[in-house]
């Protein structure tokens, strides 16, 4: 059972070596894990499953909500979501992100996050 990162990356340590070393059992879990990882980096680039009905791109909500570049990069910024992230705002004015797995977070409305605001 893991315990912690460090016991984890001593296993992933320990897959690396033992796939160097000509272990196709290794090789293949190694090949396994980089395939999960990447699904799970990627996810967070798409629209999130659990989104509310007419929750849109956060450069289509610009003309809705009122938002220039500035306050989109805020709002970005306020959320913590990076470049990639899929961020959107639905009907109700809520900003949401992808997240791993396709499952979104709701960070509440996107006044909070305005240049100023804070």
């Amino acid at each position: 059972m893991f315990t912690g990162p460090v016991d984890e990356l001593l296993v992933l340590g320990g897959l690396a070596v033992a796939a160097s070393m000509g272990s196709s059992w290794a090789q293949q879990s190694l090949d396994s894990l980089s395939t999960w990882v990447t699904s799970q980096k990627d996810a967070s680039e798409s629209k999130p499953t659990n989104c509310p009905p007419g929750t849109v791109p956060i450069d289509e909500a610009k003309k809705k909500f009122g938002l220039d570049k500035d306050k989109i990069h805020g709002i970005k910024s306020g959320v913590n979501a990076k470049p990639r992230t899929w961020t959107g705002i639905d009907p109700n004015g809520n900003v949401w992100t992808g997240g791993p797995g396709g499952i979104g977070e709701n960070h509440g409305p996107f006044g909070d996050y305005l240049p100023g605001r804070r």
